[in-house]
């Protein structure tokens, strides 16, 4: 019985090729060639058991993107294809995702394919062909339901660092108050109060949200769910790694607190981080919102809320640091929907079934 195959690659040369490879076999399908996910939908919804040929590029977050989209509509069974130095830093989250497969090809390769490699893209296709479709299982990331920070044990999936700087903190609290627990999620909240006030006001500000909150103390493991909270003058940052493990860490004095606590996060966690800067007075914050920006994380200023002076936000996008600015109000949704297509494909472990 022949494999459907849908071929999805934005490179041009690593597409034509693998596009003359699997044309010249009879056992695979071509049902399209497609530079984007955006061009394969329709066709890829005509049929149910297709095997996905995609593309994976030096760009981890494009090649991630394409892989959700992907997983949204099937979720499918995909094989990847490209050059191994390129796509090392994808792997993991690929293979999290839903990626049954990889073929490498160098440049050499690419301009050359040899008959072994056809071999290899076939045997590939006919076994991940096989795979049962209904254990690929989407579970959407889910909010805990138990109260208290000691029972959101899981790694992060995300870290939200929130910079309130001077007059901001009416917004930062409004936001806060609105903002789903997920605990997927660490949120970061950098307030510009001193630090002898800081229990009062976690005692008073636990009441208004569903994040568990926490004054930072260094030493500490992150875990999800909970509301991290630092005061005027601290210099705290996080050390972590990609699988999101990380714990807090006093950091040198040599910029603010929120720049401080921004710029560590996206050392630490690249893309998986998120950072906004609601509205208010002076600098700090600008800085750090372009460390995020620079390791491929999005960042956010807040265009009007409950403060008063709009300055920083202005400034930061003047300065070239800043995604998208949003109103308060729109906030929760824009970040539910930036955070809202990660999808878990669990129960990879014995896919395969030959008999």
């Amino acid at each position: 019985m022949k494999t459907w195959v849908s071929i999805i690659i934005s490179d041009e040369k690593l597409r034509g090729t693998v596009e003359t490879l699997l044309r010249v076999n009879d056992s695979a399908q071509v049902i399209g060639v497609f530079s984007d996910v955006e061009e394969a939908t329709a066709e890829l919804e005509k049929r149910g058991n297709v095997v996905v040929v995609l593309g994976f590029s030096n760009n981890h977050k494009t090649t991630m993107r394409q892989l959700k989209l992907i997983q949204l509509h099937g979720p499918y069974k995909v094989l990847g294809v490209g050059d191994p130095f390129d796509t090392a830093s994808s792997m993991f989250d690929a293979f999290r995702l839903g990626l049954l497969d990889f073929i490498s090809l160098s440049p050499e390769e690419i301009k050359n394919p040899s008959d072994n490699l056809l071999k290899e893209f076939i045997e590939s296709i006919e076994t991940i062909s096989k795979a049962n479709i209904t254990k690929l299982k989407r579970v959407k990331l889910t909010l805990y339901e138990k109260p208290g920070w000691e029972s959101c044990r899981d790694m992060p999936t995300y870290f939200l660092a929130l910079g309130v700087p001077r007059i901001g903190i009416s917004s930062a609290l409004k936001l806060a108050t609105t903002l789903p627990r997920r605990n997927d999620t660490a949120l970061f909240l950098s307030l510009p109060l001193p630090k002898e006030t800081m229990e009062k006001f976690i005692s008073k500000f636990d009441r208004y949200t569903q994040w568990s909150i926490k004054g930072a103390v260094e030493g500490e493991s992150i875990v999800g769910g909970v509301c991290y909270t630092t005061s005027l003058g601290d210099s705290l940052g996080i050390e972590g790694n990609v699988d999101g493990s990380g714990k807090l860490i006093s950091m040198p004095r040599k910029s603010g607190t929120i720049d401080t606590m921004m710029k560590s996060m996206a050392e630490a966690f690249g893309d998986f981080v998120i950072g906004i800067l609601v509205e208010g007075v002076g600098n700090d914050g600008i800085k750090g919102l372009k460390a995020v920006k620079t390791r491929g994380g999005t960042t956010i200023a807040v265009r009007e809320g409950g403060g008063v002076l709009p300055i920083i936000g202005e400034n930061a996008v003047k300065e070239g640091a800043v995604d998208l600015m949003a109103d308060i109000d729109n906030l929760p949704n824009i970040l539910e929907y930036l955070m809202g297509d990660i999808y878990d494909i669990v129960n990879l472990n014995g896919l395969i079934n030959v008999s």
